[in-house]
């Protein structure tokens, strides 16, 4: 059998029943419109299944999705080369923005290097393959020969030739046509690292048997330096030609030595992954966790360590950048990380742990939070995106992670809220006009959780760990609600009721204070609560791995299985409930409770690299266009537009 249902002929009516209050909650009526067309669904006993899936994406913000594996800065320092374990490179610029993102490796990528005229890159791949690229992805060249992993590339100075390390223990230098010149083979393990010297006279390169090798250009072997206890991961000519600097990350020491070979320097320092020299030769820079800057003595100038005590976000790649004045840090969780050479953050190129993101009234807009773990301040940002997904803003003004984010229904203002235990109020333009502190009559300070403007947009409420306060549009305190943890805030459609998630409750309160509803339900852990468009009942998703649906009375009206839920979103029309998960799912529900469709779309932890912390959810944040037509979720490191695709049923 198939059910045959009324639903309107745009937005979002195109997919789903407009009636799914009927069978939910009975006494509700299904949204009418005049431009009606009639759609098959099927019945909850028809056997018909979707021949494709509801929404289909089009357009991926995000960064690598697993592991960075190398990281290089163009000539100019315009741009930056990253290569990923997921098989591809991305170009980034000088400010943070994808330029590029290219494939063709079949494995992941492991070693980039671009052309000294800027106008190539080189990538060494776990296929075996070394590829040649123009600068704006095109694939020109792909060189086979390695019996190994391709682990790690270097150009000559004058651009003609590349040399590349092998875990088949040898090395090969190319022309740029492909031809094999020369292959060096002397190493009796896997080549970690490889660099060509300034002059082009000189390649060194270290082993995983504890070698340091020097070779000439036409890949006769001049010397063999031992020093080192384990691997080599890493060797770095200074750019005056007069040194070169080894480390290992298993071995106890980082070495400086002369051109010729002789050892000038040891520094002692466990688990190097990565030496590089400043544009002056002047500094050496380090990463074993922790990066560390030296100069040619061996003092120690600056650490720089990113994370906390309780969450670590260890560096393990170096970049500095053509000017010398900043270097790009790489660490464990994906995250690309610009320093002074002081020692002071600039930037995070990642987009972080996106805990919300919310659309403009008008749909032109959408804001996301993006929270970096570097727990540096200014590293957490408000980014203002155009409904094609293009960046348009980013406001920094938080000092801890930002969890929330609300437009004023008339779209002029802004609201964040922090674990500083602050509120922002930003113009539309992007102009901090104010900022309500939780603390405000010198109480303890408390993290913000969730936002909410009042329908008339009067009114902020704000949901911490201890109160739910209530604002004025002007930031005038007006009260305080509930006390005890507030995960979630929600005003109904029409604007008399506020609902309130906690641990172990749901609250309705009156737009005056007034506490209408007390619903208890226990081990609830309410991480998204949303109210239906009609106004006549509350969906709630939390640690419970159920969707409950309830009344404004408190009466429970249906039990959903769906897994641990961090996040909801109703259709505008009211047409379906999308829910987001700890597993990187999303879920599309019907009418009568059964799930339409499943989609795989956000990396979960279970993913090969480091996706993100585990406490983090997969899919933290959910939000639909005003116009129904567009659903934007968000996660670590990932931002998806999706839009809806035309709906066939099959057997």
């Amino acid at each position: 059998m198939l059910k045959r249902i009324a639903i309107a002929s745009v937005g979002l009516a195109e997919i789903a029943s407009l009636a799914i209050f009927s069978t939910i909650f009975p006494q509700s009526s299904a949204i009418a419109s005049p431009e009606q067309i009639a759609i098959d669904l099927p019945s909850q006993n028809d056997s018909k299944t979707l021949a494709r899936s509801i929404l289909k994406e089009r357009d991926r913000i995000a960064g690598h999705q697993v592991w960075i594996s190398s990281i290089a800065w163009s000539p100019d320092g315009e741009m930056l080369v990253s290569g990923g374990i997921d098989e591809t490179l991305k170009i980034w610029s000088a400010d943070g923005q994808i330029l590029h993102t290219f494939s063709g490796h079949q494995g992941g990528v492991l070693s980039v290097a671009w052309s000294p005229d800027g106008q190539m890159l080189a990538s060494g791949g776990a296929d075996g393959t070394l590829k040649i690229w123009s600068a704006d992805g095109q694939l020109l060249q792909t060189f086979t020969g390695h019996q190994g992993e391709v682990l790690n590339v270097a150009w000559s100075p004058d651009g003609e030739k590349i040399v590349s390390g092998s875990s088949d223990r040898t090395l090969k230098i190319w022309n740029l046509d492909g031809r094999v010149l020369h292959t060096l083979a002397g190493h009796e393990s896997q080549v970690l690292s490889v660099a060509w010297s300034p002059d082009g006279e000189k390649i060194v390169s270290g082993s995983d048997g504890d070698r340091l090798k020097i070779w000439n250009s036409r890949g006769q072997l001049l010397q063999t330096l031992a020093g080192h206890q384990n691997g080599v991961d890493s060797v770095a000519w200074s750019p005056d030609g007069e040194r070169f600097a080894s480390g290992g990350s298993e071995d106890l020491v980082m070495k400086i030595w002369s051109a010729e070979g002789q050892l000038l320097g040891a520094i002692d320092i466990f688990g190097v992954t990565q030496v590089a020299w400043s544009p002056d030769s002047q500094k050496l820079a380090s990463t074993n966790g922790d990066l560390k800057i030296w100069n040619l003595d061996g003092q120690l100038l600056h650490t720089i360590r990113e994370g906390t005590e309780f969450f670590k976000s260890p560096i393990y790649s170096v970049a500095w950048h053509p000017d010398g004045k900043t270097l790009m840090a790489l660490n464990e969780n994906k995250s690309l990380v610009i320093w002074s050479a002081e020692g002071e953050f600039i930037q995070d190129f990642a987009l972080g742990w996106v805990t919300d993101i919310a659309w403009s009234p008008d749909g032109r807009q959408l804001v996301s939070t993006h929270n970096s773990l570097t727990f540096k301040e200014g590293a957490n940002t408000l980014k203002i995106w155009n409904w094609e997904g293009k960046l348009l803003q980013t406001l920094t003004g938080h000092s801890v992670p930002i969890t929330s984010v609300a437009w004023s229904p008339d779209g002029q203002l802004l609201a964040s809220g922090s674990f500083d235990g602050t509120i922002q109020i930003w113009s539309r333009e992007g102009e901090l006009l104010r900022t309500l502190r939780s603390d405000r009559l010198g109480l303890r300070t408390e993290r913000i959780h969730s936002l909410a403007w009042s329908p008339d947009g009067q009114m902020l409420a704000s949901g911490g760990e201890f109160t739910l306060q209530i604002w004025s549009r002007e930031g005038r305190f007006l009260r305080t609600l509930a006390s005890g943890w507030v995960r979630e805030v929600a005003w109904s459609p029409d604007g008399p009721m506020l609902a309130v998630g906690g641990e172990s409750t749901l609250q309705i309160w009156s737009q005056a204070g007034q506490l209408l509803q007390t619903i208890e339900a226990p081990n609830l852990g309410a991480n998204c609560i949303t109210w239906s468009p009609d106004g006549t009942m509350l969906a709630a998703g939390g640690e419970s791995d159920n969707l409950t649906f309830w009344n404004i009375e408190g009466q429970l009206l249906n039990t959903l299985t769906s897994g641990w839920v961090h996040s909801l979103a109703w259709s505008p029309d009211g047409g379906m409930l999308v829910s987001g998960g700890r597993n990187g799912m999303l879920k599309i529900w019907s009418s009568s409770g059964e799930i339409l469709d499943t989609l795989a779309s956000h990396p979960s932890r279970n993913d090969n690299g480091i996706s993100r912390p585990d406490d983090i959810p997969a899919i933290e944040s959910l939000a639909w266009s005003p116009d129904g037509k567009t659903l934007v979720s968000g996660s670590w490191h990932t931002l998806i537009f999706w839009e809806l695709n035309d709906v066939e049923w099959e057997n």
